[in-house]
């Protein structure tokens, strides 16, 4: 009996939140459809390759702009390209994770009878409101909106998206995985000594994910100490300024921007502490990663932060761009080693045994069904 088809579109193999959660659910999901994967930039990576899912990779380069927006044209010819490869597989369902994913496959299946679902896992923007705009012409044919958490909901209905079509499936994180390559691996690939001190990040390299109170937090622990070093992972569109701002501080040697290729996920149990800048991605993967990983977290304190981080127990919660707090107690990590280990075991505790995937496929299948 042949299965029904699901083809789910994401944005890049390098974006941990969508990418993390995306692998798993489609593993979790071959048992029910025939799986197909469109990877709209880049090539494939070693975790992916498998019999139980279909890869496709539409473009060797990005289709973004980061902050600037989304370059309509480059996407319409994407978008075509995905529609001729609808046309040919037949899919009954198809499932956007990204934003450049939901534009193109908006764009090129406008017409067609698939049924849409599309995934956020962040906040609407103020600098996005106008390509918010555009989308929402596109949006009717979408039947529903998948997101993690309350907050992204909300951030969406006031710029006038339907309130009818959310549906609200936590968050999937991988278990931990223990310290050892992981840690061997990041030192050299910064060229580091064994007893460096790292810390670490996962964010897109724009404006809100407001990346400059790290490096000025890791400016403040230099003045202190020559063995910290902060990872950086992500990509975006102001690379280039984030490097060049970290090149005048004191900390521009011990900040590290990982290369697009490499892997977050085999790399951050490795990491000494993890920061949390911004609040954009409530719940996010990659804070609740760590903190299986059992690395100790310092995060920004609101919405999507709160239901986890509670303040010198499972984390250290710090105020909306308090540079100085993420100098401050990560210093007392540095200096307190049996406390912050304390810390750091609390904080993997108290996400055991949550936000696993046999719940977001739950979930995700129940979205389906209906």
């Amino acid at each position: 009996m042949n299965q029904s088809k699901i083809l789910f579109v994401v944005d890049a193999l390098d974006d941990f939140s969508h990418v993390v959660q995306l692998d798993m659910l489609s593993r979790e999901l071959a048992s029910d459809f025939e799986v197909h994967v469109v990877v709209l930039c880049g090539g494939p990576i070693e975790q992916w390759p498998d019999s139980e899912r279909h890869m496709h990779f539409l473009e060797q380069h990005s289709v973004s702009l980061g902050d600037r927006g989304l370059s309509w044209r480059r996407l319409g010819k994407s978008g075509f390209r995905l529609r001729k490869l609808c046309r040919r597989l037949q899919p009954e369902i198809v499932h956007a994770w990204g934003k450049a994913a939901e534009v193109i496959a908006l764009l090129g299946l406008n017409a067609s009878q698939h049924r849409k679902f599309v995934t956020r896992s962040n906040l609407i923007s103020t600098g996005s409101l106008t390509v918010e705009k555009g989308i929402q012409k596109l949006a009717e044919g979408v039947e529903k909106y998948i997101v993690p958490h309350e907050e992204v909901k909300a951030s969406m209905v006031a710029q006038r998206y339907d309130e009818s079509k959310f549906e609200i499936v936590p968050t999937a994180v991988p278990d931990g995985l223990q310290k050892f390559p992981a840690r061997e691996k990041l030192l050299q690939l910064a060229g580091l000594r064994d007893d460096s001190k790292l810390a670490a990040t996962v964010a897109p390299l724009v404006a809100r994910s407001r990346l400059k109170d790290t490096i000025w937090a890791t400016d403040l622990l230099t003045c202190i100490r020559d063995d910290v070093h902060f990872f950086i992972f992500g990509r975006g569109s102001q690379r280039q300024r984030l490097e060049k701002f970290a090149s005048q501080t004191e900390a521009g040697g011990h900040v590290h921007f990982v290369p697009v290729g490499a892997h977050a996920v085999d790399l951050l149990p490795g990491v000494d502490f993890f920061w949390q800048s911004h609040l954009r991605e409530p719940l996010s993967a990659s804070m609740l990663y760590a903190m299986k990983c059992g690395v100790p977290v310092v995060s920004v304190y609101g919405p999507g932060t709160a239901e986890v981080i509670r303040h010198q127990e499972t984390g250290f919660a710090v105020n909306f761009g308090a540079r100085d707090e993420f100098a401050r107690w990560t210093k007392f990590l540095l200096e307190q080693t049996d406390s912050g280990q304390q810390l750091a075991i609390q904080g993997r505790d108290s996400v055991s045994g949550k936000f696993g995937i046999h719940q977001m496929a739950h979930g995700y299948r129940k979205v389906y069904a209906k």
